[in-house]
């Protein structure tokens, strides 16, 4: 699985060349037990900012259990790539101390088929929603953890539409299965649903979603990478550098 931790989204394009700087952290309490992570820093990536928030949460949960929620990752969406090359990327996360007792229940496992249809039905909803600037909608499709950390979302995904210019269409190019894995906090069936596609002004778009379902039925969005280049980046790069961007980011050929 690309993600040890669940996410909502990632809308941010990160230049070949963007020099990294120390992460910094900052944890403040949400709740009783329950904290928000903020970790920032140029050149941030995700697995570095899980790692730095993860060593923060065993040090305040102490005996307790940590699990870990939702996270949002990515920086200023804009096309311009002045604007995005000097943004600082940011990440945020919940996570909250539980007793060992309560870390078992929650672990439960669950056991429920792979019906590729479903999942695709509710990935065209989810994209329908987004497209056409139904944000609530599409906002109603994360599950809590992730919907609790979605201020900002709505913003970043009407300034994308209003900026890419006309959508060229989008294709699923795969769907991975997981059963209950290991690395994700919270036990479930996850599909994780691997598109390419393009607008007029982002030649290259691409992403992922990762949809939980606990019966089989329903179907929460626990994560939503997207990730691009613009236009005016792709017209300034060979097509051997293009595709070596592309694959930097994770899009699919």
């Amino acid at each position: 699985m690309r993600a040890s931790a669940l996410l909502i989204a990632a809308l941010a394009f990160i230049p070949l060349d963007q020099a990294a700087s120390e992460p910094r952290i900052r944890v403040t309490p949400i709740e009783t037990d329950a904290f928000r992570a903020y970790v920032s820093g140029k050149g941030v990536v995700v697995d570095e900012a899980q790692a730095v928030v993860s060593d923060h949460a065993k040090l305040l949960c102490g005996r307790k259990k940590v699990e870990l929620g939702g996270y949002r990752y990515g920086q200023d969406t804009a096309l311009n790539n002045a604007t995005s090359a000097q943004g600082k990327l940011t990440y945020t996360q919940d996570f909250r101390c539980v007793s060992a007792e309560q870390a078992a229940i929650n672990a439960a496992k669950v056991n429920v088929g792979h019906d590729d249809k479903a999942v695709l039905a509710v990935t065209d909803k989810f994209f329908g929603a987004r497209d056409q600037g139904d944000f609530h909608e599409a906002i109603a499709l994360f599950d809590p953890d992730t919907r609790r950390i979605a201020e900002g979302w709505s913003a970043d995904a009407a300034r994308f539409n209003e900026e890419a210019g006309q959508n060229l269409g989008r294709r699923v190019v795969s769907i991975t299965w997981y059963d209950n894995p290991h690395t994700l906090p919270r036990p479930g069936v996850y599909a994780s649903v691997e598109y390419v596609g393009g607008y007029a002004n982002v030649p290259e778009d691409c992403g992922y979603l990762l949809w939980r379902t606990a019966d089989g039925a329903k179907f929460e969005l626990v994560h939503e990478e997207h990730k691009f280049l613009p236009a005016g980046t792709v017209a300034k790069l060979s097509p051997e550098e293009v595709a070596a961007m592309k694959k930097k980011i994770g899009c699919a050929a």
